[in-house]
């Protein structure tokens, strides 16, 4: 993928009213859905630069190299846009239960969502907290204050539970 390219995004995106998204991933502010067409005007070193298709708004992604384990910006791109949409007909979106497309749709979490469900509807969790996608438990910061911790059992959640940390 490089600048000037039309993609889709691959799992649910926050952004503050700056339209920036830090590759930490906090769950604050609003969505731009997976599956939303999109043109990336600019890759650097530290920053993805993209416009939403329909209506040309600019954001940008962040990326916070200590939050991200030294992931490059080719990473942080082939794991948030995708050149075909995710959420289109005769992909995993299809295989997904209501429950789930519904917390995709709207970012939310819930018991019994698969571990696919789950990197859609509410992205990757930063990975100086969770290391790999394997782990049982993976944790997401919603602010820089508040984390949820996510439980898996036999690849579904069985656990949501929240943390304030002051």
């Amino acid at each position: 993928m490089k600048a000037g390219e039309r993609v889709h995004v691959r799992v649910n995106l926050w952004y503050d009213k700056d339209h920036r998204i830090l590759s930490t991933n906090y769950h604050t502010g609003h969505i731009v859905p997976a599956g939303t067409e999109v043109m990336i005007t600019e890759i650097t070193n530290r920053i993805i630069r993209f416009e939403v298709a329909e209506n040309k708004n600019p954001y940008f992604i962040l990326n916070v190299k200590r939050h991200s384990m030294n992931a490059t910006t080719k990473d942080l791109m082939d794991m948030l846009f995708s050149n075909e949409n995710p959420v289109g007909p005769g992909t995993l979106f299809d295989r997904f239960t209501e429950e789930e497309k519904r917390n995709i749709r709207f970012g939310t979490l819930e018991e019994g969502m698969s571990r696919d469900a789950v990197l859609m509807a509410y992205g990757y969790p930063p990975r100086h907290q969770t290391s790999s996608l394997k782990n049982h438990i993976w944790v997401y910061w919603d602010t820089r204050w508040s984390k949820k911790m996510l439980y898996f059992e036999d690849d579904r959640v069985f656990m949501v539970a929240g943390s304030e940390d002051r």
